[in-house]
């Protein structure tokens, strides 16, 4: 095949195209995603210039990745910042309501609350023992 850039039909491109396109050989490497393409032409000239383009696409597409992959890096680190900002915010509710109720919450300062109702209970029952029936 002979390329002609300067085809005048349509169809005449079309074929070009899919002569080029019958011309060319892919083949695995045996490693994932990693194929060799190769195509030969009798004109070295044309065999360069494919090859030129053939260099010139699979750069693009590498760039376009490198760009997607440092976009999804960006928007992940974002996220995360995000998610920092909204854990530490929480942490902090919790600790300012875990210091405004340590006397109701049990477990964590249920001790407290413990000591507390065994006092209420020790004082109804010593009211109740010296005749005393009323409440503290």
């Amino acid at each position: 095949m002979i390329w002609d850039i300067k085809t005048s039909t349509a169809k005449d491109r079309e074929q070009q195209i899919k002569d080029l396109m019958d011309e060319i050989k892919i083949v695995t490497t045996g490693r994932d995603n990693l194929y060799t393409i190769l195509y030969s032409h009798e004109n070295p000239k044309l065999a360069k210039d494919v090859s030129v383009l053939f260099d010139h696409l699979c750069r693009g597409s590498l760039g376009d990745k490198k760009q997607d992959s440092a976009s999804a890096v960006h928007f992940i680190e974002q996220q995360i910042k995000t998610y920092e900002e909204k854990l530490v915010a929480a942490e902090n509710t919790l600790k300012e309501f875990k210091r405004k109720n340590i006397g109701l919450l049990p477990r964590e300062g249920g001790i407290i609350l413990r000591n507390w109702q065994k006092q209420q209970r020790v004082s109804i029952r010593q009211n109740w023992s010296c005749g005393k029936p009323k409440m503290p």
